[in-house]
């Protein structure tokens, strides 16, 4: 079975700390109509403590990459763990909107981030054929965080006031802690190479079996010079074609040319042992790396500073700045709707519990988006970025017209379409990366990601809050919302026209960890 026991143990870890940390984070909202009234309805201030809680959360997806390629997941998410729990803890014994917004904010959302960004890249390193399943089935644990979440904290508001709720939330949070231990890194893989350099070394195998085959036993054959050629036998032999396996974790490389067969066999076992190191280095969990205690050769050091900075020309690919566009303005939206949403509905006449029952009905709608986008994702393989456009489109609309809503039924209708929406979103968001940058800078590339979701996040809330204070109501804040998620949609369209505009942008994508080059 793919991924093995401990793939269904990483994909369940990975669901439990989404449900946990998106669960607070989505339920801001729920805290908002308390710290309106705490803070004489402040509302751009209050709404600075969810902008920059959602910021630093999906914001600090590249200090999270970067770190995890020098310590392993588990490290990182125990961290995140403990900066979780403790900001929230100390909430209740704050006075000002300053301080949530640093230990709400930074502390609690930089946790969040930890615990999320290796949970959720495992999940899909666990896995090939069933990547787009396993992930949204992961990120399916958000939606059900934010179904789950509001109303138990509405509840806990009710019995023990908004700061005694805050307490028994960061003691629930503990079970990070044990999510956490569970992320082990994959196995290494075997590294796949092209098929036309795979089809260039099994021609050098046969001819080399051939040579074999016809040399007497004893004779060396490489210093076997045919018949009417003069000259040195080793000049000749580099004339010929050669291949070099260049091995980007010691810096060296292999001529599989002109080898007798032990030397052959003893390449390739060097060749064997650079795709095993390779491998391990890939999946970003140094921890369990033995290798990395000798000191790199200089040759080492220049091929990391190479793949760096391809990491950071990962910008100078079209398709993917589209979609980094996209994700700001998706999550713009979205940041808006659960910081803001329970108070519009509130101002409707909707009791403040109600108004949490409507946040976990969006929630719910979110956690069977989540697992209905990696479904038809991992069906409709070659559609995924039609089924993502039509989902920012639909949430859209679904925003604009939640203004429209009177009645609790009717914000039920809205915020459950919205919800599934957005969970397709969410499950769709890997693998629509995956298929945009290739596989080997999923890492880097969910990093960047999430710095565009801290980035839409972050302004979202900030420019709710001062459009309603400016305003007086959330009816312009909601439609300017729901018209960033259409452009969302909207904008990845350009990705096809481009390609067709202009069909040599794109077409090199490099998926190989090992170079075959013709010399």
């Amino acid at each position: 079975m793919e991924g093995g026991c401990w793939g269904l143990v990483i994909v369940a870890s990975a669901f439990f700390i989404q449900v946990f940390a998106f669960g607070v984070s989505t339920s801001i909202g729920v805290y908002n109509i308390e710290f309106l009234d705490y803070f004489d309805n402040d509302t751009v201030g209050v709404s600075l403590i969810a902008a920059i809680n959602w910021a630093v959360f999906l914001g600090s997806g590249p200090l999270c990459s970067y770190l995890m390629t020098r310590v392993t997941y588990r490290k990182i998410a125990l961290l995140g763990a403990a900066l979780v729990v403790v900001g929230i803890l100390i909430m209740p014994f704050l006075p000002s909107i300053p301080a949530f917004c640093i230990c709400f904010g930074v502390l609690s959302g930089l946790g969040s981030c930890f615990v999320y960004v290796p949970s959720h890249v495992l999940s899909g390193l666990y896995y090939d054929r069933y990547q787009s399943l396993s992930t949204g089935i992961a990120t399916s644990g958000s939606g059900l965080g934010g179904a789950i979440m509001p109303i138990v904290i509405g509840k806990l508001i009710e019995y023990y006031g908004w700061k005694g709720s805050l307490i028994i939330v960061a003691g629930m949070e503990l079970h990070l802690f044990a999510l956490a231990a569970l992320l082990r890194s994959p196995p290494p893989r075997p590294v796949e190479t092209d098929s036309g350099d795979a089809l260039a070394l099994q021609q050098i195998n046969n001819s080399k079996e051939k040579k074999a085959d016809s040399v007497p036993d004893g004779t060396n054959p490489t210093n076997i010079v045919p018949e009417g050629q003069s000259g040195n036998a080793e000049e000749q032999t580099l004339e010929k074609e050669s291949v070099h396996v260049e091995d980007d974790v010691n810096g060296t490389s292999v001529d599989l040319s002109g080898a007798s067969p032990v030397q052959e066999s003893e390449r390739t076992a060097f060749i064997s042992n650079s795709q095993s190191a390779e491998a391990t280095t890939t999946n970003h969990d140094p921890g369990t790396n033995s290798s990395r205690k000798s000191s790199p050769s200089p040759t080492a050091q220049s091929k990391r500073k190479v793949k760096v900075l391809h990491n950071i020309y990962l910008f100078t690919d079209i398709d993917f700045d589209i979609y980094f566009i996209s994700s700001i303005l998706w999550n713009s939206t979205a940041a808006s709707l659960l910081s803001f949403g329970p108070e519009l509905t509130a101002e409707r006449g909707i009791s403040p519990i109600n108004s949490a029952w409507l946040l976990t009905i969006l929630g719910l709608g979110d956690f069977i988006g989540g697992i209905l986008g990696g479904v038809i994702g991992n069906v409709w393989v070659n559609h995924r970025q039609a089924q993502y456009i039509s989902a920012n489109i639909a949430m859209g609309l679904c925003v604009i017209a939640l203004p429209f809503g009177t009645t609790f039924g009717e914000f039920a209708v809205i915020l459950a379409c919205a919800g599934i929406n957005f969970g397709v979103i969410l499950g769709l968001l890997v693998v629509v990366l995956i298929d945009l940058i290739g596989a080997p800078n999923l890492g880097d590339g969910l990093g960047y990601i999430m710095l565009a979701n801290g980035m839409g996040a972050f302004t979202g809330p900030a420019l709710t809050g001062y459009i309603r204070q400016a305003s007086g109501h959330y009816d312009l804040a909601f439609y300017l919302a729901g018209v960033l998620a259409i452009l969302a949609g909207v904008i990845m369209w350009l990705i096809p026209i481009v390609h067709r505009l202009f069909p040599q942008i794109g077409t090199s994508k490099q998926t190989s960890s090992v170079n075959v080059t013709p010399v």
